[in-house]
């Protein structure tokens, strides 16, 4: 079978290893697959089948290939998947040319998983301005989250990619069922397939908790993500415990400023800065507790995937995929309410170690039941069988 992945980066975030996994897989499962990427930092080619377009970064660039279809990059696009003859195609992220893109892979078989809420909200965070979760753009007046210039032309931006990707593209994947739930109430044609972890990245075999218990935020370091709140409830938490509450990620330029002077001079926290996932999934060795506070409504996060597989204690908000995640409530919390975060980082603090070993080893049974490489691969296989 010829198999074509469509996405727009190589390296970013966790589209991207996904994206590198599934590869990987569809190669050892003996596959010609092929990747199309529009990275305008790549430094060398993943494999020899890896097509990369170079997109421009200028703004009027960048907006124009977000508006309109780029000719002479769908001749190219045209050329590349015509001269492969894929027998399907999988689309990941296309943010920088979804109409062109969407064009040229409109007499293929294909799919797109959907990897965040911006496939249902514009500001892809799915929540309103109080907080509250919303039910999607086919559900909610979006006109309550539209006051302002640069909201209006996100919405108008929205409205083209779904026209577009509504007009070219019939079938959909999921990595959460929240929101594959949610797509659905919103129009797409979707199903559920989890994100495989591939048991390679395994580090972590012999948890040892250590006296000082590291607690860990890793991704994008943004108030959206719920990190202010977080650091709220671990000042009121930390008191005179031998408790360390690590970074790693990202900081939102927006946030720069608010993030270090609350974590200044404060030996409970500490920034590590951006690191390459492999140095991150070492360094969850160390790590008692990974936590997800989001106030966004996540979708599926590698964050608790990847803790869960490494034998890492995970705590979350109780939003969208992470609660499916989880699935325990005494190691989820309402992000709104800052004393309910205090109360589940002292749950976990106050953990037996047994307690404790029986939660991480029955994570990692969990993963490697429904999330291994095999299993994402036959439920790939098992949806192409349903596409016309």
């Amino acid at each position: 079978m010829k198999y074509l992945i469509i996405n727009e980066f190589l390296e970013y975030g966790g589209t991207e290893i996904q994206t590198q996994r599934e590869v990987k897989n569809f190669i050892n499962y003996g596959h010609d697959v092929y990747l199309i990427t529009f990275d305008p930092n790549i430094k060398e080619k993943l494999f020899d089948n890896h097509y990369n377009i170079s997109m421009p970064t200028s703004k009027l660039s960048k907006l124009k290939n977000k508006l309109v279809v780029n000719k002479k990059l769908l001749k190219k696009l045209k050329s590349i998947i015509g001269n492969i003859k894929p027998d399907f195609i999988h689309i990941n992220n296309v943010y920088s040319c979804p109409h062109t893109v969407y064009k040229a892979v409109s007499k293929y078989k294909v799919f797109q998983t959907i990897r965040d809420y911006v496939s249902v909200c514009y500001k892809s965070t799915c929540i309103f301005d109080d907080l509250s979760e919303c039910a999607g753009y086919k559900n909610e007046n979006c006109k309550k989250c539209t006051r302002g210039f640069k909201n209006k032309v996100k919405k108008y931006l929205f409205n083209k990619v779904m026209a577009s990707r509504m007009k070219y593209i019939r079938y959909f994947a999921c990595p959460s069922q929240a929101l594959t739930d949610k797509c659905a109430q919103n129009g797409y044609n979707i199903r559920c397939i989890n994100n495989p972890f591939d048991f390679e990245k395994m580090v972590v075999d012999n948890k040892k908790i250590q006296d000082q218990k590291i607690y860990l935020y890793y991704g994008l370091i943004s108030a959206k993500k719920g990190v202010f709140r977080l650091i709220e409830a671990f000042n009121k938490f930390k008191n005179d415990k031998n408790v360390k509450l690590v970074f790693i990620g990202q900081v939102n330029p927006d946030d720069k400023n608010n993030f270090e002077s609350l974590i200044a001079d404060n030996p409970a926290f500490e920034y590590l800065g951006k690191k390459k996932n492999d140095e991150i999934l070492q360094f969850l060795s160390n790590v008692y507790c990974t936590v997800v506070p989001s106030l966004w409504i996540e979708n599926y996060p590698n964050t608790v995937l990847e803790s869960k597989a490494n034998k890492t204690l995970v705590i979350g908000s109780n939003r969208g995929g992470i609660k499916e995640m989880i699935h325990n409530n005494a190691l989820l919390f309402n992000i709104l309410d800052i004393d309910d975060v205090v109360n589940k980082l002292e749950y976990t603090y106050q953990m037996s170690e047994d307690e404790y070993y029986s939660i991480v080893e029955s994570n990692v049974n969990e993963i490697k039941e429904n999330n291994s490489l095999e299993k994402y691969y036959l439920r790939i296989m098992d949806y192409l069988q349903t596409m016309e």
